[in-house]
């Protein structure tokens, strides 16, 4: 009898749970967080797919993508005028709403003067400038831009070359660079999260949290990788020339918008070597070159608010936010207006 009545209530307990978690998740997929299956072009790597997507870990924002990876869909018709933006995770920014995006506000901005815009945003979570020469074909033959844009940032530069990851990334060789990629791997992966097992595994919520408990650890050991590069003095200049060279060879001539890493808490910490570098290369290939540290500063100056960090982290780190967002669109449109690309 009693041996029954324990199993019974272990059994209540047990449905209880289930029940819970299944509420949780709905929660949890709707308001909190919520993936798509990436979506996969031979040759060109992985992008936002098909579905809906939230973000709450850092900042916030509840989107959707279409199957072609565009956020929020291509719009219908789509305007002979288009711009492309390439970009990381700054540019794609999960972190903040659609209409505070930049590319969004960029194109509210065209919209305002008359012009009718697409402005695509090609942003990527993870993407490298290796990445950015080996999809130009893909982009221009498929889209049309009359205009790209290519965002880079520190990490682009200070951790894509020693880490070698991704879909696409650069190797060292004796003449140079050359790009490689880790798409068998990645295929096993999407493979691997179509099945209905290995989906729960890599997207429910409670193991979730757990990798990413452990992401974040690697996170920790990534930047103290940084920092040991940083001392032993690597010289990142081949690398940066690659990077302008090849972008202009793929693009022809791009605008090159770079989001800088500041210090809040020490603003006479110089910056990393690598944006005067930058800075150099794009003049020397006759490239305009957009560095935000000076407006994100000025701003902040004026506003005592970082342009980095949210409400739901720490205070001016992590990724750009709403301010910076606006800020990098008004920089953009200056540039391309003066350029007279958009007629």
């Amino acid at each position: 009898m009693r041996v029954r009545y324990c199993a019974l209530v272990f059994l209540k307990g047990l449905a209880a749970f289930l029940v819970a978690a299944s509420f949780w998740e709905v929660i949890d997929r709707n308001f909190v967080f919520a993936t798509t299956i990436s979506g996969y072009r031979p040759n060109f790597g992985h992008f936002p797919a098909s579905g809906r997507a939230v973000n709450s870990e850092e900042g916030y924002s509840s989107t959707w993508y279409d199957a072609e990876g565009f956020r929020e869909g291509r719009p219908i018709p789509a305007p002979a005028n288009r711009i492309l933006i390439l970009g990381d995770s700054y540019t794609n920014a999960m972190q903040v709403a659609t209409a505070d995006n930049y590319c969004s506000v960029l194109q509210r901005m065209f919209g305002a003067s008359g012009k009718d815009v697409w402005v695509i945003n090609g942003g990527v979570s993870g993407s490298s400038p290796a990445r950015y020469v080996n999809d130009a074909p893909w982009y221009l033959s498929n889209l049309h831009p009359q205009q790209v844009v290519v965002q880079l940032d520190q990490l682009h530069f200070v951790m894509d070359l020693p880490v070698q990851h991704g879909d696409f990334f650069l190797r060292p060789t004796r003449n140079g660079f050359v790009i490689r990629s880790e798409e068998e791997r990645h295929q096993v992966q999407d493979q691997l999260k179509h099945f209905g097992l290995g989906r729960f595994i890599l997207d429910q919520s409670l193991v979730r949290t757990a990798m990413l408990r452990l992401g974040f650890r690697d996170e920790q050991l990534t930047f103290a990788s940084e920092k040991q590069l940083s001392v032993q003095g690597v010289d990142y200049a081949p690398y940066v020339d690659w990077v302008v060279h090849n972008l202009k060879k793929a693009f022809g001539n791009p605008l090159i918008v770079y989001i800088p890493t500041i210090d809040y808490f020490n603003l006479e910490k110089p910056p990393h070597n690598v944006e005067s570098e930058l800075a150099a290369e794009c003049a020397h290939e006759g490239l305009s070159f957009i560095n935000m540290r000076q407006s994100f500063l000025q701003s902040f100056a004026c506003n005592k608010a970082p342009c980095h960090g949210f409400v739901n982290t720490a205070p001016g780190v992590g990724h750009i936010n709403a301010i910076g967002h606006a800020l990098v669109a008004k920089e953009i449109y200056k540039a391309l207006v003066r350029r007279g690309t958009v007629r």
